[in-house]
């Protein structure tokens, strides 16, 4: 019998199921969201058969960008191409991911000529990915993270959290499928007090990620995001409720327009994009050094 148990909330829209360690916390996940460099498209080697075509699978060589002061973090991804999108060698893509760190024994299915498994800072599953036409791909990637805190220094305003969750590149290592995070909470006017959350409490944390601790050896050892919002879970008090079920209204065409923008013409960014400095940067810079461990 499968000993990993199914956590409650399932995330309908893209219809990927987190799992957590049944040893670790009872509920985490880690999200990755924001631009990619993806290059070296491969099929899956996993899901190749003798005397067969290729599956749907295709892994890439991912890099994120994490500052200006910092080297990009580089991921082996894995996205089941169900649609057939046919990737270029190289490409930026806006992509919204489930990721782990890199451990020993990975199945990152590389046959790639350039890279080793010890290159490797990430790996995950894409989830959803657009082709993002820009000519600037220097962004933080945002962060999406819930899970149980731990090692809390309240002067500092950081704590940490270890996000366990299935990825296919560590299914057969599922105990090592954990996304590690220093959280560091920065002054900001939405709070007078900075929300440092209690010892073994549950949050959903978002924010961008702006490095990682590496070893001497060169391993990712931890990453850090800076704090944008978050939010303290707790079990729910309400009690359970009937309704009746609400018909579903479709949206019907022929209606007046109300906005200019219509998803029949040109995208609008294509004719402002000449007009726009190439060089411009939209960068969050870590407000705390990164410590060498």
């Amino acid at each position: 019998m499968n000993d990993w148990p199914i956590v409650s909330s399932v995330h309908t829209f893209h219809n990927f199921l987190t799992f957590s360690t049944p040893y670790s916390v009872t509920m985490s996940s880690a999200n990755l969201i924001g631009l990619a460099v993806l290059e070296n498209p491969r099929p899956d080697s996993g899901d190749l058969k003798p005397g067969k075509a290729p599956g749907k699978g295709v892994v890439f060589d991912a890099q994120l960008y994490s500052g200006p002061s910092t080297e990009p973090i580089l991921a082996c991804l894995r996205y089941f191409n169900s649609t057939d999108i046919p990737f270029e060698e190289l490409g930026t893509y806006f992509v919204y991911a489930t990721v782990a760190k890199m451990v020993k024994g990975a199945n990152t299915r590389t046959t790639s000529t350039t890279l080793s498994d010890d290159d490797y800072h990430l790996v995950g599953d894409i989830v959803w990915l657009i082709a993002a036409d820009v000519e600037d791909a220097k962004h933080l990637p945002y962060i999406q993270v819930s899970g149980t805190v731990k090692n809390i220094k309240t002067d500092d305003a950081t704590f940490e959290i270890d996000a366990a969750q299935y990825t296919t590149p560590l299914k057969d290592k599922r105990g090592d499928s954990i996304f590690p995070l220093h959280v560091f909470i920065p002054s900001s006017p939405r709070y007078k007090t900075k929300p440092v959350p209690k010892p073994n409490s549950t949050v959903f944390v978002t924010g961008f990620l702006t490095g990682m601790d590496m070893s001497q050896s060169g391993e990712a050892n931890r990453f850090h995001i800076e704090m944008d919002n978050i939010t303290f879970l707790g079990r729910s008090t309400l009690p359970l409720q009937t309704t009746s079920p609400v018909p579903v209204q479709t949206a019907e065409g022929g209606k007046k327009r109300k906005l200019k923008y219509s998803f029949d013409s040109p995208n609008p960014l294509s004719s402002k994009r000449s007009k726009q400095s190439p060089n411009t940067e939209n960068v969050r810079v870590p407000l705390l050094p990164l410590s060498q461990s």
